[in-house]
């Protein structure tokens, strides 16, 4: 049992890392990028210059 568990958590490990890896460059992908996602859209196209200012 011992040795299942561990065969289990050793595939999960590349698993998390594969899927972090996945969801960063969607998200990177996304038009206006991450940062795009958290403004509200009240501040739309005032803020377009104001978002490419910044860098994470």
């Amino acid at each position: 049992m011992r040795t299942y568990f561990l065969r289990r958590l050793l595939h999960a490990i590349p698993l998390l890392i594969v899927l972090s890896v996945v969801l960063f460059l969607v998200v990177r992908a996304a038009p206006g990028g991450p940062l795009r996602l958290v403004v509200p859209r009240l501040y739309a196209w005032k803020s377009a210059k104001w978002l490419r200012s910044l860098t994470l």
